[in-house]
């Protein structure tokens, strides 16, 4: 397994959209859902890569605006200029996700074997600057860990990223230990999830 020296492990992106584009993207997960389903996993499997991590939020497919920012080679040519990377996307489609009940969450885990690289883009959030809760977590300095040794001390080596609606992060998903750790009451969280293989 790389170690995190070996790595970049995310990369940041302050705006990937056009204005108009990213609020018909974010109006899009607000319209879908009201057809997603609640993902409850109680008692997850541990494995290095997928599994079924411990999790409770709400998902549901990409629509066609989606659909169509997960096609475009333009930001897929933007995507492997930035990184260096030669990715192709994983599938023909993406998710939004929904954290808006107290406790959503997602526990520890690497990305499946055909997802390397996940972009991330928060669509919505009431999260205040500086929250502590609902954020995503990166294991970054324990990349060269099992995830076995990290859940039995998960409290340190990692950073908590705050995303703002409108920002994205690709991360190395398959290579860097992540969760999103516990909403409070009242807050509301909804990314978009689109998955990508790297080639070289």
């Amino acid at each position: 397994m790389n170690t995190s020296a070996d790595i970049t492990p995310y990369f940041l992106f302050d705006r990937l959209f056009e204005n108009a584009l990213f609020d018909s993207f974010a109006q899009e997960a607000l319209q879908l859902y009201r057809k997603s389903k609640k993902h409850i996993v109680a008692d997850g499997e541990i494995t290095e890569r997928g599994g079924t991590p411990k999790r409770k939020f709400r998902a549901v497919g990409g629509g066609p605006v989606q659909n169509a920012i997960y096609a475009s080679q333009k930001l897929l040519s933007h995507l492997c200029d930035r990184t260096e990377m030669h990715i192709v996307p994983s599938g023909e489609r993406g998710t939004y996700t929904f954290y808006a009940e107290e406790n959503d969450y997602l526990d520890i885990h690497r990305d499946v074997d055909y997802c390397d690289l996940t972009l991330i883009t928060c669509l919505h959030s009431t999260l205040p600057k500086n929250h502590a809760h609902g954020l995503l977590n990166l294991y970054c300095e324990r990349s060269n860990e099992s995830l076995a040794s990290i859940y039995k001390d998960r409290f340190w080596g990692y950073q908590s990223v705050f995303l703002r609606p409108g920002q994205s992060i690709l991360l190395q998903g398959g290579i860097v230990p992540h969760g999103v750790n516990p909403m409070q009451a009242n807050h509301h969280r909804i990314i978009s999830a689109l998955c990508f293989k790297r080639i070289s």
